[in-house]
């Protein structure tokens, strides 16, 4: 079995996994159509396994049961088979409840977020679960192999247990949902840490892509407020800026219009890294355009998404 192509995270990783998917079939709560969807998950997170049908799996499940809201994505049978990967068979029922628990907070906030269809990026908000199943899918992937690593809570914020570690899975362990879940709920250590990637002047703390994504995902208005006071104090760091722009719209619309604000109110789209970074988000595609005319494109779209009455009359005009 082989999990990633990076041998020192996969060897982290696979012994743990090894143990839920040899132990699956003595498994006596679960009920059939759980054993398979989990098996379809261990042939999913299995590199050398080239069948992969996890996702189907799922859309079979919840259409069978006539499920289209993403909130119940844990009932009708489904905790079990989450508790089975977050150990439950290995460490007892008491030991994945903090795992489960945390995933379910994910769900919630996967449910109140926009999902984003086709190349152009046409965000739109629902519910529906048809819509949310892969990004689930690949979130539960994100959680399990979290917990395969034995990281404590500072040691998945870092990205390793050491300097080397560290710098090796820093592009390698994603954790934006895990992070956004842990936020939500009010994890002190984890705000803390963002806070004070955010504010020091010695970086102590690094930020990644993940961390931006995971406070827009969460919505916490206290890191939020972090965010926008370093989006105007990034100055000349044009990479900083992007990062904060290019991921201000994976999560929840509030985070994304309130940072918008910040921006306009702000005349920072007038900096190519922003205005590259608000083009992914808003579909602008002349960023060679005169910075009157991004000006009046993005003020529009901050006006319209911030006000639903002008927002309809604007759909229902003529004026293209």
């Amino acid at each position: 079995m082989r999990i990633h192509w990076n041998n020192s995270y996969n060897d982290l990783c696979v012994s743990y996994i090894e143990k839920l998917r040899s132990g699956l079939n003595n498994t006596r709560n679960l009920s059939g159509e759980a054993h398979e969807l989990l098996r379809h998950f261990f042939n999913d997170i299995d590199q050398t396994c080239h069948e992969s049908h996890f996702e189907t799996a799922l859309h079979s499940y919840f259409k069978q049961r006539v499920v289209w809201n993403t909130l119940e994505f844990l009932e009708w049978g489904l905790r079990p088979a989450i508790d089975y990967l977050f150990g439950s068979s290995l460490d007892g029922p008491a030991s994945c409840k903090e795992w489960t628990d945390l995933f379910g907070e994910y769900i919630r906030l996967e449910a109140k977020a926009p999902y984003t269809t086709g190349y152009t990026r046409h965000s739109l908000r629902s519910a529906r679960i048809s819509l949310h199943i892969c990004k689930i899918a690949q979130a539960l992937r994100q959680f399990v192999l979290l917990k395969a690593t034995g990281f404590s809570t500072a040691q998945i914020l870092r990205k390793g247990r050491t300097p080397d570690e560290q710098q090796e899975f820093s592009t390698i362990i994603d954790i934006d949902s895990w992070l956004a879940a842990k936020i939500s709920i009010g994890d002190r250590e984890c705000i803390d840490y963002l806070t004070e990637a955010m504010i020091s002047e010695n970086n102590a703390n690094r930020m990644y892509f993940d961390h931006f994504r995971a406070i827009s995902l969460s919505g916490n208005h206290e890191l939020l407020e972090l965010e926008g006071r370093l989006l105007l104090a990034a100055r000349m760091q044009e990479g900083l800026r992007q990062a904060i722009v290019e991921t201000m719209d994976e999560g929840q619309p509030e985070s994304f219009i309130y940072l918008l604000k910040i921006i306009i109110d702000n005349n920072l789209q007038r900096f190519s890294a922003i205005k590259r970074g608000l083009a992914v988000a808003t579909g602008f595609g002349d960023q060679e355009a005169s910075e009157r005319i991004t000006e009046k494109f993005f003020t529009l779209v901050s006006h319209l998404i911030s006000d639903r009455d002008n927002a309809a009359k604007a759909i229902g005009c003529d004026d293209p």
